[in-house]
């Protein structure tokens, strides 16, 4: 019985150590299994961010991350810090932890950029991952092989002891055998030989019987610990299937969204081996390139020698090739660790088309097809630096006259198309192998490097004037429309080509300018000539010293009075700016004042010349007016209301006594806004006069709109107010400003001729030398005194036609 029982112990400790041994492989296992799941997931997610980053390279490796790029990466990160993280966080030993730490660090470091980095080190960096996840994972899967082998080891280990154990057992028996019975000897051979079989690994059942109490609860427990040895055998292979399956789903899995990424490319992708050998391609490569198979040679696929060139595995080529069809395939190469290479075929045939198209479109006119003002210049130079040809060429500028009307009265369409025609006509005139570009607006230019100058540029001029003089065609209408042209002519080979360029530019514009100047409304055209750089220079000069002006106080007021007929006394003084020039003296206001409109000085100057203005008269007796200029380019300052109110309220002026005189070129440009703005002038309860009413924009649209309180009629119907035209002109003026209950005023009256006939004609109220030339605010006292004094005598038709006034400094 001590026997049975010994025996009995020894097979449940077995059994016990079986179960251990198989629960602590099992434990063991796992962690490892899922540690080379989280690594193999993090390897895919490193090899898709490799693939992403490398399509985004193609077209500027150097340059920085995108917002999408950056969010990539970091996704990217993220994931694959996850995975690494869980691979390490399971408690398995060996030499593939601090494989899994140096990824971890890796990405740590990674992710505390921020995605800022260049795409190339993004992919070098994301190259290195890969590589560290493909090491960390081989290195687990090696260490779970050896502790698969430890496994078996010890498993064998533990038969090899059980078998040694059960040899002494059968030694004890053998002895004890003498001493018992046939029968029992019978017995512990059975039980020995099930042991025996049990550890050898043969798990069989065994049919025994036994009448004994003893050895049937020995043959009970034998067959208990070979039925649980065999369940749990059984356990671990569905456990150890299940985890294979599992694997292998996995694999298919990634295996799979590598294939879809892959084929879902913009780009053809191939992989060359060592021996130049098609080894991998997707189904963009396949769409691209026909007859071809795995394992085939690279000069089959394409016949470029640069395709079959070896780069390092941290290097990049690129090119361009064109294929028999035209299309363009941008090729990008880059070596394989080990040898061999992996290129991209990107189709680039629209973008090449397109930045042939942008490239045109940047050197010539949208609206005509000439070409426009840079490719105008770069042909200008070209042909100024030029060595090899000979003589002379010219440069012509042309301008439309009148082309704004056009606009305004027919609109934009017209003017476009008539824009248009005129391209068309001026390349019909101009000879083979002269440019014709449009510089801009209604701006034309011509390149003559044909004929013997300035003969052919003068023969090249009156063609294109006398081609202008036919109507164009244009929108079923016949438009007909002047021009000015300005002509330079230039030696050829110069040095410097590209600052003549812009000098010989200059010029035809001086000689346009001057054209225009000379030739008002009609077609015309002029040659340059050094005076006009001169004269250019004078206007510099001049804009220069007028922006000190008003600072240094050289501006100053002077004032004409305006008489009433009527009461043959003075009724108001009209403020005319004057400056004077410290060096060059007393400059007209028409050579200044042009200048001070273009160069945007007006409106600083037309302010302080409408405060001086008020705070001279607000000191003046009675009602006495004061008539102040505005410039068109006044109405286009935001603050020109505000100014004006602020210039009553410092001086104390009464507003009815400030009347402030308009041109009608005023409302050539933005009639609504300039109407708007006097209407808020008006309500102030100053004045608004016309000036110069009748000289070249009239319209009696504008009279009926905004109600003038006065019209002025120009001192050039005065002057001639002896021919019959200009006198019905007066009457006309007079004539609608009492039907309209509009006050009138003449200027420019220098003889008491004038003055009587203006008076018969209704003018009540005239201006101009007959009664005072301008003067100083300091003579204005004397003046008032001495015109009622002196009115017979300034009035009578018998005097002098053109009497001295009063001689006031």
């Amino acid at each position: 019985m001590a026997f049975a029982l010994f025996t009995i112990a020894f097979a449940v400790v077995s059994q016990r150590a079986h179960v251990d041994l198989h629960s602590s492989f099992a434990q063991d296992l796992a962690p490892r299994q899922q540690s080379i799941r989280d690594l193999q997931d993090g390897q895919r997610r490193a090899a898709l961010l490799e693939a992403v980053l490398s399509r985004g390279a193609a077209t500027g490796p150097d340059q920085a991350l995108s917002d999408a790029d950056r969010a990539l990466v970091d996704d990217a990160v993220k994931d694959m810090l996850a995975s690494a993280q869980a691979a390490g966080g399971a408690a398995v030993d060996g030499k593939a932890s601090p494989m899994r730490d140096t990824i971890v660090n890796a990405l740590l470091r990674l992710q505390a950029t921020g995605g800022d980095m260049t795409l190339r080190l993004a992919l070098r960096e994301t190259a290195k991952l890969t590589e560290a996840f493909d090491a960390a994972t081989a290195r687990t899967s090696q260490d779970l092989e050896e502790r698969q082998d430890q496994f078996a080891a010890r498993l064998e280990a533990a038969s090899r002891d059980e078998i040694v154990f059960l040899g002494a057992t059968l030694a004890g028996v053998m002895a004890l055998a003498f001493f018992l019975s046939r029968s029992l000897v019978h017995r512990v051979r059975q039980a020995t030989a099930m042991i025996a079989a049990m550890a050898g690994g043969n798990l069989a059942r065994q049919r025994t019987t036994d009448s004994t109490r003893e050895f049937a609860a020995l043959h009970a427990a034998l067959e208990t610990l070979r039925t649980g040895i065999v369940q749990q055998s059984q356990s671990q292979e569905r456990l150890l299937l299940s985890q294979a399956t599992s694997f292998g789903t996995t694999l298919e899995t990634h295996q799979n969204q590598f294939g879809a990424a892959l084929n879902n490319m913009t780009q053809g992708l191939c992989m060359l081996d060592a021996g130049l050998n098609l080894i991998v391609f997707n189904e963009p490569f396949s769409r691209l390139f026909s007859n071809f198979k795995l394992g085939a040679p690279a000069q089959e696929v394409l016949a470029d020698p640069r395709f079959h060139h070896f780069l390092a595995p941290h290097e990049t080529g690129m090119f361009v090739h064109e294929m028999p069809s035209g299309q363009l395939l941008q090729v990008k190469r880059r070596g394989v660790r080990g040898g061999g290479l992996v290129i991209t075929f990107d189709d680039v045939t629209e973008q090449h088309k397109t930045s042939q198209r942008l490239e045109h479109l940047a050197g010539h006119d949208a609206l005509t097809g000439l070409a426009n003002r840079r490719r105008f210049r770069d042909n200008l130079q070209e042909a100024l630096g030029d060595k090899a040809a000979s003589g002379q060429l010219a440069v012509v500028y042309l301008d439309l006259n009148g082309f704004k009307s056009i606009n305004d009265i027919f609109g934009h369409l017209v003017g476009d198309a008539l824009l248009q025609a005129v391209g068309r006509r001026l390349v019909d005139i101009v000879p083979l192998g002269d440019g014709v570009a449009r510089l801009g607006g209604d701006e034309f230019a011509i390149i003559q490097n044909s004929g013997v100058q300035p003969e052919a540029a003068e023969d090249l001029a009156a063609a294109i004037l006398k081609a202008f003089e036919i109507p164009f065609e244009v929108d079923g209408r016949q438009v007909t429309i002047g021009l000015s042209m300005g002509i330079s002519v230039n030696a050829r080979g110069v040095q410097d080509a590209a600052a003549t360029a812009d000098t010989v530019m200059q010029n035809c514009d001086l000689a346009l300018h001057d054209a225009k100047v000379r030739g008002s409304e009609d077609s015309d055209y002029r040659f340059y000539a050094p005076h006009l750089r001169e004269q250019l220079l004078q206007r510099r000069a001049m804009e220069g010293d007028l922006r000190h002006a008003l600072k240094r106080g050289e501006l100053e007021l002077a004032y004409q009075p305006f008489v009433d007929a009527d009461r043959a006394a003075v009724s108001g003084f009209e403020a005319l700016l004057r400056w004077r020039h410290p060096v060059k003296g007393m400059i007209p206001p028409n050579q200044f004042i042009p200048i001070a409109e273009s160069i945007g000085l007006i409106t600083e100057i037309g302010l302080w010349a409408l405060k001086t203005a008020c705070a001279e008269a607000a000191g003046w007796p009675g009602d006495l007016a004061i008539s102040v200029n505005l410039s068109p380019v006044q109405f286009k300052s935001k603050t020109l209301v505000d100014d004006v109110t602020a210039a009553l309220r410092d001086a104390g002026l009464s507003p009815r006594r400030l009347q402030l005189e308009v041109t009608e070129s005023l409302f050539i440009d933005q009639a609504e806004d300039v109407l708007a703005t006097l209407t808020a002038l008006r309500r102030l309860g100053t004045r608004i006069s016309m000036d110069d009413f009748g000289t070249g924009y009239s319209s009696l649209g504008y009279l009926t709109r905004f109600p003038f309180d006065k019209i002025k009629i120009d001192q050039s119907f005065v002057r001639d107010i002896d021919k019959p035209e200009s006198l019905a002109v007066i009457r006309a003026v007079i004539g609608l400003s009492h039907s309209m209950k509009m006050a009138v005023i003449a200027e420019g009256v220098e003889t008491p001729a004038q003055y009587q006939l203006l008076h018969r004609e209704g003018c009540r109220e005239m201006q101009g030398y007959l009664f005072s030339k301008p003067q100083p605010a300091s003579a204005l006292p004397t003046l008032l005194m001495r015109i009622p004094l002196d009115w017979p005598m300034l009035t009578e038709e018998t005097l002098p036609a053109r009497p001295r006034r009063l001689s006031l400094a």
